[in-house]
């Protein structure tokens, strides 16, 4: 705004100290011109000088005229000084002259490849509308996220409004993070929750921000909820299974090994040995490629790991998932697992879609059969509609069908790929690679009056977030949970020897196990980084023995160690089990108090051939009256109780019929147990003289 008054004032000055000049000037042209008037109509071939003087004038138009018309006005003004007053000159003499000047000074500053398509917008139809609804020139009213700063006189802030997160964001280019951190502090201004799947460089300086960097620290997918019917179990796999094709590569047909692998396995601890009974499930020629896409599965996204629920917990306004630090399959699983499941797992937050031309890139660049996946992958986006998204693709170089669900693009400089994409869906011809360098084209349909907008301007610039010191809060975040998770391993022999390094040693162990020729390079490249340490001192302390000819091998303290840690990993699954069955609303309390009747009762022993006689003595008695039918319903839970009850002590889980029938059957023993102590109670005697 300071520059247009500076130019208001010189401009007006300066038509004023020269319009005597310039009026002058100007009736020298008029002579002039009525001279070459008189020559072309009186001297033969006079035509020829008139058809030399318009193309001359033509060629240099855009230089000749700006000056020809405050020479013409300078003319005017004089006449009019004359007429009306010397006063009245001046004071039109600077208006004109101030004009003059803002008009140069706006001519200067304006973008020219961007002037082109902006004289267009009045005009032009949009394409996807009726023929009466045009592309207006400016931002839509009652806008409330700021995203550039618009050029001339009136320029200013301009934006959109904040229902269109809900319809989808776009954002393309270069500039594609600076905007996509535009966009994030508005939508946190305005009190939406944002998640940012990708560069942590997307999040603004605001307060509540989080930070997850995975890499650091990872989150166990491949243990579903207890309590899940057949229905849900399978989608919890196909969300697994879906992602983990296209981030390893696998054939569409090789999903549904990995969904029947995951179905199979779910609720139990996955061990190398599982991974390897594929071989026999398959056969050699799936079995190489799967175990590998499973072995990542199982090593980067295992038990090992805090489920999503507690890891991304707390009171945020921003969470980052920093995907930066995994290699490009991993980063390629982890955000389309992670926007498969967005809506469990983000309920009402706007979802930042960093990279997006890696998981839906054009689909001819995909192979045919993998099509049905980037179609599933489309789908999933668009069922973010819910709460809202934004898409960031920095290399613009992703499917246009992306262009029909969102309803907002937001372009910077960048490759001309989607040129012909853009332009037929906004109806102004816009070029990607023509934008100059912090500026934008930003477009959206979402408005109050229903009509589509499209302004330019300057990029706000926000400045990203304290990356250190979230990364330092991150990795005290990510330490505490490690913690909290080994802590049912701290009575181990591992644990004891080594402390914080007892999990890698017991990996090293486990790989020195499972391979058929363990030496140390195959086992330091197994486990990964940081593994020579913890295999020297494993080495030190007799839990390996290596060969003459560098074969690593077990000795008995080894397997005794991998037993120990292995029994207490069993322990604390059963113990998350049940805990979970309790948190799905199963009375847990009343199946561990008829275990403590049943089993730890205070009263005489309760063991079976005890209760047998106790009843007999009850029916004899006419205490107990037990019906044949009711009879073989006590064996039955007797047994039903016995084998559920191992089923968990193995660390399996239970479906929620399998909860049912434990509950009833516990239930029916606990019932026969209170009316064994009762009639117990009524013959103190007999029992004892009995049992004696």
């Amino acid at each position: 705004m300071l520059r247009y008054v500076i130019a208001f004032i010189a401009g007006g000055t300066a038509f004023t100290i020269l319009a005597p000049i310039l009026s002058s000037i100007a009736i020298l042209m008029i002579i002039g011109l009525i001279i070459l008037a008189i020559l072309t109509a009186f001297i033969p071939g006079g035509w020829i000088i008139m058809f030399g003087f318009r193309s001359l004038i033509g060629f240099f138009r855009r230089w000749i005229m700006p000056p020809t018309i405050l020479t013409i006005a300078a003319l005017f003004i004089t006449v009019l000084t004359g007429t009306a007053g010397h006063d009245v000159g001046l004071g039109l003499s600077f208006v004109v002259g101030g004009l003059a000047g803002i008009m140069v000074v706006s001519r200067f500053s304006k973008p020219t490849q961007a002037s082109t398509s902006s004289k267009k917008l009045g005009s032009r139809i949009f394409a996807q509308y009726s023929q009466e609804s045009t592309v207006e020139s400016k931002p839509p009213k009652g806008w409330s996220i700021p995203v550039v700063v618009t050029t001339g006189f009136l320029g200013g802030e301009a934006g959109i409004l904040s229902e269109a997160f809900r319809e989808g964001v776009l954002v393309m280019g270069e500039a594609a993070i600076p905007a996509s951190r535009t966009l994030a502090k508005g939508a946190a201004e305005k009190g939406m929750k944002v998640v940012v799947i990708g560069s942590p460089y997307i999040a603004p300086k605001v307060d509540g921000v989080k930070l997850v960097r995975l890499g650091m620290t990872s989150f166990n997918i491949v243990s579903p909820e207890s309590g899940l019917d057949g229905f849900s179990r399978r989608l919890w796999a196909e969300n697994i299974a879906v992602p983990l094709v296209v981030a390893a590569g696998l054939d569409t047909a090789e999903a549904g090994m990995v969904v029947r692998f995951l179905q199979k396995f779910a609720g139990a601890r996955l061990s190398p040995d599982d991974v390897e009974k594929i071989v026999a499930e398959y056969g050699p020629t799936s079995s190489a490629r799967l175990k590998d896409a499973i072995g990542m599965l199982t090593t980067h996204f295992g038990e090992e790991y805090p489920h999503p629920s507690k890891l991304f917990k707390g009171e945020w306004k921003i969470l980052v998932i920093d995907t930066s630090r995994l290699s490009q399959s991993l980063q390629l699983f982890t955000t389309m697992y992670l926007l498969y499941e967005a809506p469990n797992l983000f309920p009402g937050c706007v979802i930042v879609f960093d990279s997006a031309e890696l998981g839906l890139p054009e689909q001819s660049l995909l192979p045919y059969d993998a099509r049905h996946v980037w179609l599933r992958t489309l789908k999933a986006v668009e069922r973010l509609k819910t709460s809202g998204f934004i898409i960031v693709a920095s290399t613009g170089l992703l499917a246009p069908e992306l262009l029909d669900i969102a309803d907002t693009y937001i372009v910077t400089r960048g490759p001309a790929h989607m040129r012909r994409a853009l332009s037929e869906r906004i109806g102004v011809e816009i070029n990607p690679s023509a934008i100059p360098i912090g500026q934008a084209y930003v477009f959206t349909r979402v408005s109050r009056n229903g009509e589509p907008h499209l302004f330019t301007g300057r990029l706000i610039e926000v400045e990203h977030a304290d990356i250190p010191r979230l990364e330092a809060e991150a990795e005290r975040e990510a330490t505490l949970l490690r913690e909290e998770m080994l802590a049912p391993l701290r009575d181990t022999i591992l644990y004891a020897d080594f402390a914080e390094m007892a999990e890698k040693c017991y990996k090293v162990l486990r790989t020195v196990k499972s391979l058929a020729t363990p030496t140390p390079e195959r086992v330091i490249s197994g486990v990964g980084q940081n593994t020579d340490k913890a295999l020297k001192q494993l080495l030190e302390k007799r839990y390996i023995l290596v060969d003459p000819a560098g074969v690593l091998g077990l000795t008995t303290l080894g397997e005794h160690a991998i037993k120990d840690w292995e029994s207490r990993v069993k322990k604390a699954h059963t113990s998350d089990t049940l805990e979970k069955t309790h948190s799905q609303g199963v009375s847990t309390i009343a199946v561990q108090a008829g275990l403590q009747v049943f089993q730890h009762s205070s009263k005489p022993d309760m063991s079976e051939p005890t209760r047998l006689e106790l009843a007999e003595k009850a029916v004899e008695k006419g205490i107990l009256k037990l019906e044949d039918d009711e009879v073989r319903r006590l064996y039955a839970a007797n047994i039903e109780a016995k084998r559920l009850s191992k089923q968990v002590a193995e660390g399996e889980s239970l479906t929620e019929e399998d909860v049912k029938r434990m509950r009833d059957a516990f239930e029916l023993l606990i019932s026969l147990t209170e009316r064994i102590t009762a009639f117990f109670e009524k013959i103190p005697g007999e029992v004892g003289e009995d049992n004696a």
